[in-house]
């Protein structure tokens, strides 16, 4: 019984999961313009010029730039700075470090954690956000670790302005296996879904 529970909780939380991730984007599509030289993510085919304001999914999506255009992305993970692994979306997907103090850093390393990418040589995207700017930079899937920095984002003094985020975005039809660092996380959301709807169900027999 109680391993019927766990795998219908695993599986709720798959669905759950699922429903977040399907957001898209009815954007315009816009030429923001890309380059294949310094880009923020070291081993990136290519990349977008700095951006102005915070990256997102809509934005990605209306990029109308290749091989941007090529794909519909779905949002995955995200690192906020001071953060070493994503504290929001899907954890343990890909991990940051930091050369100077991570509430001001212009350089690291970063690392794709989630084997599907890897063994599936998956399209990415990382976007990088530093000072009042943002770039997303695409992978072929053939290289999943390297060097960043924000060379490109400097204040009007033409310094490098710290990292504020890393974003990961993944084609729309990406299908992230669970690990076992993952199923913790989907069985919980699978667990607060069925409570809901047994609440629900409470509910409705009582009226």
């Amino acid at each position: 019984m109680k391993k019927q529970a766990l795998i219908g909780a695993l599986a709720m939380g798959a669905m759950t999961v699922g429903s977040l991730l399907q957001t898209t984007s009815s954007a315009s599509a816009a030429t923001v313009g890309t380059t294949t030289t310094n880009c923020d993510f070291a081993g990136a085919t290519i990349c977008t010029n700095v951006l102005n304001g915070n990256d997102s999914l809509s934005d990605l999506n209306s990029i109308d730039d290749s091989p941007f255009s090529n794909y519909e992305w779905e949002f995955l993970s995200k690192i906020n700075a001071p953060n070493t692994t994503p504290d929001e979306g899907i954890a343990d997907t890909f991990k940051l470090t930091y050369n100077g103090g991570p509430d001001d850093s212009t350089s690291g390393t970063w690392e794709i954690l989630l084997q599907n990418i890897i063994n599936n040589k998956s399209p990415f995207v990382l976007a990088m956000k530093a000072g009042g700017g943002h770039a997303y930079n695409f992978f072929d899937g053939t290289v999943f670790s390297g060097n960043w920095d924000t060379d490109r984002f400097l204040n009007p003094k033409g310094i490098s302005q710290g990292i504020s985020h890393a974003t990961l975005y993944t084609p729309k039809d990406f299908q992230p296996i669970p690990t076992p660092a993952l199923l913790p996380g989907l069985i919980g959301m699978g667990l607060a879904a069925m409570r809901k709807k047994k609440q629900a169900a409470e509910v409705t027999q009582e009226v």
